[in-house]
Parts: structure tokens; sequence; C-alpha cells
């Protein structure tokens, strides 16, 4: 009974203080959840194609930080020992600083958020820097048959909407949505940072000046990208092609090395034998 009311305080201080955290990690999670159009942690978690948004991805950290200390204080009740409500308090507080929706830590070093986001959506954003060529190609197409009766900026961005790809249609629907809200900026912004690519963001620049900018200069700017596009392809795949060259030569050499070893260990092994025969 002694011990349990000499626990009793530290307990109840530590409880307090897990609140205290908790209620921290809220504060700082509403406020990297932006009102006024999509948040940096949507923008990444958009780029990745899932449907999870930075309020959802929060609120998963929150349950995990919340899971730890729920633990942690198990834990103290069972042993008697306030120092386990410690640990996980560190713990939990370590996880949330690790896995916070931010782009910086430190003021200029990329944090775990960031890194892991980008490493999950590479392959991602190469798949739809191939889709958005497809698009161009369309708006290209748009524009040279519309030179008469040039469309709005609404229409052709519907349009380009309608013959994405499966991975592209959800962000030009997002962004078309911003557009008729009012919201161009953030809209055109939406789509480059969810694209994620320079094409992205030199496509968006394209969008953002359908309506200021004849079918004749479209056609130009349109036509300069799936270029500059088509070379970085052509160029992506000779580099690909000779690291894949240069890895087939190492494998190669490394394979007749490991042969003439094993060739000369052979040789070497019957001479010492042979030694050793005529030695005894």
């Amino acid at each position: 009974m002694t011990s349990e009311l000499s626990v009793l305080p530290a307990l109840i201080f530590a409880t307090l203080l897990c609140a205290g955290i908790f209620l921290l990690f809220f504060k700082e999670g509403e406020g990297l959840s932006a009102k006024d159009g999509p948040s940096y942690a949507d923008l990444r978690l958009r780029g990745l194609g899932s449907g999870l948004t930075g309020r959802g991805y929060m609120r998963l950290l929150y349950l995990l930080c919340a899971f730890i200390l729920i633990i942690s204080l198990r834990r103290t009740l069972t042993a008697r020992d306030p120092s386990f409500t410690l640990l996980g308090m560190l713990a939990s507080f370590y996880l949330y600083w690790l896995l916070r929706p931010s782009e910086y830590v430190f003021g200029s070093v990329r944090s775990v958020f960031s890194l892991s986001m980008d490493l999950l959506s590479g392959a991602r954003r190469s798949r739809l820097d191939r889709d958005l060529y497809s698009c161009l190609v369309v708006l290209k197409n748009l524009s040279i048959v519309q030179r008469r009766a040039p469309l709005s900026a609404d229409v052709m961005l519907e349009k380009l909407a309608k013959c994405a790809s499966r991975r592209l249609q959800p962000l030009f629907w997002s962004m078309l949505s911003m557009y008729r809200t009012g919201k161009a900026e953030t809209a055109f912004s939406s789509f480059a940072a969810s694209v994620g690519t320079p094409a992205g963001r030199a496509a968006a620049g394209i969008f953002s000046k359908l309506d200021s900018i004849n079918p004749a200069e479209l056609t130009e700017q349109t036509e300069a990208l799936i270029d500059a596009m088509r070379e970085k392809r052509v160029t992506a795949g000779h580099i690909q092609a000779q690291r894949s060259g240069v890895v087939t030569m190492t494998l190669a050499t490394v394979t007749i090395m490991i042969a003439m070893l094993d060739f000369l260990v052979v040789v070497v092994y019957m001479d010492l034998m042979e030694m050793l025969v005529s030695a005894w």
C-alpha cells in the first residue's frame, strides 16, 4: 500500500504531462494544416496518389503517439516505476518530431517526412511526367484546331481533365475546382507541387496563361515544353542504357576473375599435393 501511495503523485504528474504534450502536438498539428488551400502535407501525400490527407496523417500520428504513452502508463502501473512514463513521453515526442509533416528541421536540414516523400514519390513522378506529356500533346492540338475560335481556360482545363490518365486526373479536377472558385494562383501552384517535377511547374505556368495568350503563342510554348520533355526522356534512356552496360560489364568482369582465381587455386593445390606426395 505504501509503495502504491509513493508512486501515485509521480504517476499523476506524468499523466498530466502526457496530456500537455498531446495537446501541444494537436495545436501544432492544427497549425500545419492550412485553412486556405492545401497544406504542405496535403500536397506531398497527394503526390503519392493516396487518399490520405494532411489532417488524416496527423490523426494517425496522434494515435501512434497516444498508443506509446498509454503503453508507458500501463507499464508504470504494473512495475510501480514512473520512469517508464518518462521514456514513453520521450519516445512519443521524438517520434512526432521525426515524422511531423514539415519540409525542414533546424532551418535548412531536410526532414525525415520530406526525404521519405521524395523517395516514395520518385517513381510516381516519372509516371506523372509521361502522362503529362500526353496531356500537353492534347493541349497543343486544341490550340491548333481552335486557332480561329480560342477556348477559355476553364473549357480547356476541363477537356484536359477528361482525357488525362487515372493518376493525373485527380490533380486536374482539383486544380479546376480551385480555379472555378476564384483561387487561380493556389490552383496552379497546387498542381505544380502535386506533380513535383520541372515539367509540372512549366505546365502549370502555361495553364495559368491560357486566357492571356493567343493560340499561336500557346502552341509555341507547349511545343517547346514537349520537345524539352522528349529530349529529357531520350537523355534519361541513354543514361540508363549506359548504367546497364556498366553493370553488365562489371558482372562479366567479376565472373571472369572468379573463374581465373578458381583455376589458379586448383592448379596451385594440385602442385602442392604433388610436392607433398614426392616429399613423403
